[in-house]
């Protein structure tokens, strides 16, 4: 491979940069193409409570309308306590505005679902969005010494 100096004109400025930037540019453009695992993949490892993918593989394109919208009408109210637990992690991971009707499909998640994890995640998808309620709170002071969750509960809730 031969040597390459790159220069750069912006705005009437050069900038010079070093012999080596080609391999640094590559490698930079290798780690910004690296594939969003699909959905499909996600789920299944929720299924076998192979979180550490779950978890190393979530990214942004999961946090859209789209997966807000699955999570909302079908993962949290999936028979599999682990795609309810993918479902609230979405919307805990949100920052997107949900509209009243959103709101309540998750407080009664807060009441009504059974596993514990998938309360404390809705709680701080809740309390995110500003909906700070005595449920939400009692529930968030209880996700605080969870292993799973108090450190983010931690981070939103002292």
């Amino acid at each position: 491979m031969s040597r390459l100096n790159l220069d750069i004109t912006l705005s009437h400025k050069k900038i010079d940069f070093p012999k080596n930037s080609v391999k640094v540019f590559k490698d930079m453009k290798t780690k910004a193409q690296k594939t969003t695992v699909a959905f499909e993949e996600l789920l299944e490892a929720a299924r076998e409570e192979s979180w550490q993918f779950v978890d190393e593989n979530i990214s942004e394109s999961y946090l859209t309308e789209k997966y807000i919208r699955w999570a909302l009408t079908e993962g949290l109210f999936d028979a599999d306590p682990n795609i309810r637990d993918l479902a609230a992690t979405i919307l805990n991971m949100s920052d997107t505005p949900l509209n009243p009707p959103d709101i309540k499909t998750l407080e009664a998640v807060l009441e009504d679902d059974p596993y514990h994890i998938v309360r404390f995640r809705v709680a701080i998808a809740l309390y995110k969005r500003k909906r700070q309620t005595p449920l939400v709170l009692r529930v968030m002071e209880q996700a605080k010494s969870d292993p799973d969750v108090g450190e983010l509960v931690r981070r939103y809730f002292i």
